[in-house]
């Protein structure tokens, strides 16, 4: 955040809250929907994503507590968690598409879009290792392993999607899963 760049108000703040309340419980009705091993999968995606936003919400209320250049340094850091937050749900979305998908060109979309987001995701935590979080710049590390590890199985998922959908669903969720480790780290890392 620069000197031009002013902190959003706690205002701003609540409405960002709130939206992203709202992003989790539409995600959350998405996967209530289902049944069996992907509602359970999805279940404790909704968990880790709820544990992040409370950890956001914490980071923007603690801005209500401090003052002079120690609330620039949490403000910048509140940013920073609504922004890898945001970039974590895009992520989710996209896995949820992929876990819906019901024929193999729409399965192939969607394991692209899930290529996308966390390709996102990476490159946002890169570039907040960037910006004055170093400490984390070993769970970073993990992470970009993760991605270059998971991308391989996603791109053959898309690119063979006529295999059936079984068995490249399964090579998928458990890359996605070290993958989703990673960036759990990496996030809590950078708090």
């Amino acid at each position: 955040m620069t000197d031009a760049t002013a902190a959003p108000s706690p205002e701003e703040l609540e409405e960002r809250i709130g939206k992203l309340n709202d992003h989790i419980a539409e995600f959350e009705a998405q996967v209530d929907l289902w049944d069996g091993e992907s509602k359970g999968h999805f279940a404790a995606v909704i968990a880790e994503l709820k544990d992040d936003r409370d950890a956001v919400i914490a980071s923007a209320h603690r801005l209500s507590e401090t003052a002079g250049e120690e609330w620039r340094n949490v403000a910048e850091r509140a940013i920073r968690a609504f922004e890898r937050f945001e970039t974590e749900l895009q992520a989710a979305w996209a896995d949820l598409e992929a876990e819906v998908a019901n024929d193999v060109d729409t399965y192939k979309a969607a394991t692209q879009r899930q290529l996308d987001s966390w390709r996102g995701y990476v490159d946002q935590m890169r570039l907040q290792a960037k910006l004055g979080e170093m400490e984390a710049r070993d769970a970073l590390t993990d992470l970009e392993h993760a991605f270059d590890a998971a991308r391989p199985h996603l791109e053959q998922a898309k690119d063979s999607a006529d295999e059936g959908f079984g068995s490249l669903r399964e090579r998928s969720r458990e890359a996605l899963r070290h993958l989703r480790e990673a960036a759990r780290a990496a996030s809590h890392d950078m708090q």
